[in-house]
């Protein structure tokens, strides 16, 4: 129709569609919605747990755009419309983040019910997978960053190419959703104290990168205080389940896993480079150099994946 009003109509279609699958879906399962039970005295355990993770929520979205903010009022249009592009987040998680839907249930029983060995082998599992498939597909785009940018966008947007490499491994970072355990322990108040600390500190952080640095100075920002966010909450989510975040990882595999990314990478870059003497379409240069990339590491760790699936499917 060449009409935004029917994006809108269709997602809102989606959505009660979504809502009344989960109704019958809920009833066929013993567990049917009766408005007519509503109790007044669930209202504020239910708000003293959601506003704060409301809160959370949206800081956490609006630290995620605040280099953009910055951007904005210190350079010109141009300028904000190339980092824009080049800092949008690609959906390196969508494996990741199903499994999160399938776990949050599971690992709230088993704080809830006080099971912390089961807790530590279902977060184990997830971090597990995360940094198995995530780190995989990033590394890949991370090779072929500049046909990515080509791809995706256009020549014009190629002065942002260093803030897109520094977003992917932003990517990287954010293999894990690190809230898991702490909003299953219903410390949503922790969350929010963790996020507000972090958008603050981008704020600040942001514009002194951008007077050091430039353009780029908000993306590092950004990477660093990511990689702060994620540890402190994980680190919070382990002491919850009595362990600790050394032992939620297998480091010897991970070690090799950065290994194999390394030399993998380089051999795919070398790969690239030589290409490009054939070669002059960048996008048939893309497919073959990251689908090489991806068909090595999935060979070398296909194993490891698909035992980790198995023990995630496992988890009651």
């Amino acid at each position: 129709t060449k009409n935004i009003v029917t994006v809108f109509i269709i997602i809102l279609a989606l959505d009660v569609a979504q809502v009344v699958y989960f109704y019958v879906t809920f009833s066929k399962s013993r567990f049917p919605i009766r408005m007519r039970l509503f109790s007044r005295k669930m209202i504020k355990p239910i708000l003293a747990f959601s506003i704060p993770m409301a809160v959370f929520v949206f800081t956490s979205a609006l630290s995620r755009d605040i280099d953009k903010y910055v951007i904005s009022f210190f350079t010109d249009t141009e300028t904000l419309a190339i980092y824009t592009y080049a800092a949008k987040v690609l959906p390196f998680d969508m494996l990741t983040a199903s499994f999160l839907t399938v776990l949050v249930p599971i690992i709230t029983r088993q704080v809830r019910g006080e099971k912390f060995e089961d807790a530590q082998t279902t977060l184990r599992s997830y971090l597990r997978i995360g940094y198995l498939v995530t780190w995989i597909l990033v590394t890949g785009a991370i090779v072929n960053a500049k046909e990515m940018m080509l791809f995706f966008y256009d020549e014009k947007y190629l002065p942002g190419l260093g803030v897109f490499i520094l977003y992917l491994f932003v990517d990287m970072i954010k293999f894990a959703n690190a809230s898991l355990v702490l909003s299953a322990k219903g410390r949503t108040k922790t969350l929010m104290t963790c996020s507000l600390i972090a958008l603050g500190a981008n704020l600040v952080l942001n514009i002194a990168a951008f007077h050091l640095f430039g353009i780029i100075g908000p993306a590092i920002t950004t990477l660093v205080v990511t990689f702060g966010l994620m540890v402190t909450l994980v680190t919070i989510s382990a002491r919850e389940i009595h362990t600790t975040i050394w032992r939620l990882f297998n480091w010897k595999e991970v070690g090799l896993i950065v290994l194999e990314l390394c030399a993998v990478g380089a051999g795919s870059y070398g790969l690239k480079l030589l290409l490009y003497r054939w070669i002059s379409s960048f996008v048939l240069v893309l497919i073959l150099t990251y689908g090489f990339f991806l068909a090595v590491m999935l060979l070398l760790n296909y194993k490891r994946i698909f035992r980790c699936l198995k023990e995630i499917n496992a988890l009651k």
